[in-house]
């Protein structure tokens, strides 16, 4: 299942210029401390904060799988890039504060790319669908004193979730099945040029992790 679509999803001659970092301010430390926050390999950080006791089998090991998870995700001034990759699960992530962008690119080449944020009449997103096997990025557009809240929800057969969106600053993740690095994988450089091009790939190269 693809992101959902709309006029503003095109990315069109959208320049991806480079975000800028900053220090953390006191009130982001205590944010990470206070939910027990650790780095994560894309960037920002995360916890996870429930695993299912149930299980599944997975399609392509037979191994048994919890059928979700979640987790708190956090991008902030000094970490304010989540790099391109992809998983196997469909996610839903919906916004709790902040302010940022996504994009995505499909197997075809297709390049989506729309704001996500609170103000919704000015073409925000509040929520938004990435099907697996989709490549994603994104990025905080905040003041340098605010990071971006999200709640992400990754599936493939389906959830309900009800989140607190009192909290400015982080992001839950929700995986059916429940996510792990096993099915996860980063975009290179070299595979972002087929995808898109190389004049494209020399814009967009800043959303990719280094080796």
């Amino acid at each position: 299942m693809a992101a959902e679509s709309s006029p503003e999803g095109s990315a069109g001659d959208f320049p991806f210029t480079p975000v800028r970092q900053f220090p953390n301010p006191p009130s982001i430390g205590d944010l990470i401390n206070t939910l027990d926050l650790s780095p994560h390999p894309e960037g920002g950080y995360f916890r996870r904060t429930h695993t299912n006791a149930e299980t599944l089998n997975g399609a392509s090991d037979s191994k048994p799988h919890p059928l979700s998870s979640s987790i708190y995700y956090l991008l902030t001034p000094s970490s304010p890039i989540g790099r391109f990759h992809r998983h196997a699960s469909l996610t839903v992530h919906c916004l709790h504060k902040g302010k940022g962008r996504y994009v995505l690119i499909h197997d075809d080449g297709k390049i989506e790319t729309f704001p996500v944020g609170l103000d919704v009449d000015k073409g925000e997103r509040m929520q938004w669908i990435v099907g697996g096997e989709i490549w994603k990025a994104s990025w905080s557009l905040g003041e340098q004193d605010e990071g971006l809240l999200i709640s992400e929800v990754s599936a493939r057969f389906g959830v309900v979730l009800g989140l607190p969106n009192d909290n400015r600053y982080s992001c839950l993740k929700v995986v059916i099945p429940a996510f792990s690095f096993d099915h996860h994988e980063f975009l290179t450089e070299e595979r972002l040029e087929c995808l898109v091009g190389v004049e494209r790939s020399r814009t967009m190269k800043w959303l990719v992790k280094s080796e």
